[in-house]
């Protein structure tokens, strides 16, 4: 046992060098500090920000006008299609001004997310991708964290490292089927607290996040804790802190118990910068990351599916292209998982892929190769139904009961009234959303009933997911 464990602390140290440079991160900083440390940031974000080639400014703008030309005629409500509309008008009209419309352009996707499926937009030929919001933002939000994994994946210590080395032992030796990247929750509900500075915008592409994500399984479920000043995080650990102030796109990976975290470190945080990462299909992304799934190219039957093109990527960047023995690979390899890279990640030159799909990789959506350019890896639209059965694979025997399956995603939506603090609102009377379908209530005189509630035209489009 001595001498496996001493091979389990050199691996260990080999993967931390290799992977993540660790570095422990202050939870102790004041306040003024921390707004310097954003303000800096915003100004380096400004200087990266790369200027788009004519052929990528061509390319986006002509996927953006037909998302735009979407969304007009889409069953949206009124006031998300005329903004769709005043976006679509300028673009035709102006072409592509980043600059000035950056924020209307985030806006629209945002809402564009809960009426597409990641397979609809593909067949439209209006998929988002990880690298549409890397040519939007200027610059590649998804790799910005140093100290990180494959781009946006932390691993809290040492020791949760050597726990992830341990669990892929064992799945090496057949011990286990199949766990991800990290320790799923325990009883398969993630608690979670929002900062109270968190964007409104990451705030809202959160709560959709989970309610999908809720949705796609029978057994996946979140809870809400409140957020406690006295800990710079979660009232309850272990639980997810997530914010939107830092730099960047990343979580930590499954659960993630305080005693692995850097010192001063109670809940393990998840960020979403804001603007950039405020997107439902980001939000979804670093959310299952947290619940402890990893990319799915680091499966190791990846390279029957993808080729890497090991030229285009500087050497100090192969460790992100790494494959995880234990990666799920029960289910079919999927190039639109919300958990892919898209090709030009980690490239030395945005113009040159950093992998390409081979004919294989596109079979599950066609086999026919005039189709193939519609289906591009990074979807960041939302979850696919293999993303769901893997999380449901990953949670089986996890949750109370121990039975989790995937349930079956469908090319429609229904409305559902928004959660506030993770709860149904209620107004000062205790009336609640299916109050206000009583005519005695009217909606029109409560503007917070008219946002939340799908009986007033406000609420949540979601996905629907149905029992197989």
């Amino acid at each position: 046992m001595a001498t496996q464990a001493n091979l389990l602390d050199v691996t260990a140290g080999r993967h931390l060098t290799a992977l993540c440079k660790f570095r422990t991160t202050t939870w102790t900083a004041t306040a003024r500090a921390r707004a310097r440390a954003r303000a800096r940031a915003k100004k380096e974000g400004k200087a990266r920000r790369k200027q788009l080639s004519p052929q990528e400014e061509e390319e986006l703008l002509r996927k953006l006008i037909r998302l735009m030309k979407e969304m007009v005629q889409s069953d949206a409500p009124r006031r998300v299609k005329n903004e769709a509309n005043y976006v679509l008008k300028q673009l035709q009209r102006l072409g592509l001004s980043f600059d000035h419309y950056r924020g209307k352009l985030m806006s629209v996707i945002r809402k564009a997310e809960h009426y597409l499926t990641s397979k609809d937009a593909a067949k439209a030929d209006i998929e988002i991708t990880s690298r549409d919001m890397a040519l939007l933002m200027g610059t590649r939000l998804e790799e910005s964290k140093k100290d990180a994994v494959q781009g946006d994946m932390l691993f809290a210590s040492n020791e949760q490292l050597k726990q992830f080395l341990e669990l892929e032992q064992k799945f090496q030796q057949g011990q286990t089927p199949s766990f991800g990247a990290g320790k799923p929750w325990e009883g398969a509900i993630m608690k979670y607290c929002l900062a109270p500075g968190i964007s409104a915008s990451a705030k809202d592409a959160v709560e959709y996040a989970l309610r999908q994500i809720s949705h796609a399984t029978t057994c996946v479920r979140f809870e809400h804790v409140e957020y406690d000043s006295s800990k710079n995080g979660c009232q309850s650990s272990p639980a997810v802190y997530i914010t939107s102030e830092d730099t960047g796109c990343w979580a930590y990976v499954g659960e993630t118990p305080s005693e692995y975290l850097p010192d001063g470190m109670l809940s393990q945080q998840l960020n979403l910068q804001s603007p950039g990462c405020d997107t439902v299909g980001l939000a979804i992304h670093e959310i299952l990351h947290a619940l402890g799934m990893a990319h799915e190219q680091s499966r190791a039957d990846r390279d029957q599916y993808v080729e890497i093109k090991w030229d285009n990527i500087e050497s100090t960047q192969y460790v992100n292209f790494e494959i995880l023995a234990g990666a799920d690979q029960q289910r079919a390899y999927d190039i639109l998982s919300v958990m892919h890279y898209d090709v030009n990640a980690f490239s030395k030159n945005e113009g040159q892929p950093s992998m390409k799909i081979l004919d294989r990789g596109y079979g599950i959506y066609t086999q026919d190769s005039a189709l193939f350019h519609m289906y591009q890896p990074g979807n960041r639209v939302g979850m696919t139904q293999l993303d769901a059965d893997q999380l449901a694979d990953l949670y089986a025997g996890k949750a109370d009961g121990g039975t989790c399956t995937s349930r079956e995603l469908q090319d429609e939506q229904t409305c559902e009234d928004k959660l506030v603090n993770g709860l149904a609102w209620e107004d000062e009377n205790q009336n609640g959303c299916s109050d206000y379908d009583d005519p005695q209530l009217e909606c029109g005189s409560n503007s917070v009933a008219q946002e939340v509630c799908c009986s007033c035209g406000g609420g949540q489009k979601l996905h629907v997911w149905v029992p197989k």
